[in-house]
């Protein structure tokens, strides 16, 4: 989650280190192994019971310099949308291909066919 804090300061731990910076480093390291991707978890296993659609309120596009995604505000996965749209909607399954892209791009695609009335 590149729009979320991770240490005290801009920068990766590889960077932190290099910089002498060792407590933030290690700040840095455990928020983005442990704390964030724990937290992430507990979330998506509250989506998965109810679409949440959480806001991230201080991304660190507004305190750090701009990196791709460091604006990302809607914190949400493609099970999420999905399971929101089911009742209206049904969703049609991407191709091998598509769903390697999205996952090494870490991107949702995301194809949904209305539902017929009665079915």
């Amino acid at each position: 989650m590149s729009s979320q804090r991770a240490g005290f300061s801009e920068g990766t731990t590889s960077q932190k280190l290099k910089r002498y910076r060792i407590l933030d480093a290690l700040v840095t390291f455990y928020d983005n192994r442990i704390r964030i991707p724990v937290k992430c978890k507990r979330y998506r296993m509250k989506a998965d019971q109810e679409a949440l659609f959480l806001i991230n309120l201080a991304p660190v596009v507004f305190t750090d310099s701009f990196q791709p995604d460091v604006d990302a505000v809607y914190l949400t996965y493609k099970k999420e949308i999905a399971g929101f749209l089911a009742n209206r909607f049904a969703e049609t399954i991407n191709g091998s291909g598509i769903r390697k892209y999205e996952e090494k791009k870490k991107l949702i695609f995301l194809e949904m066919e209305k539902r017929i009335k009665g079915s």
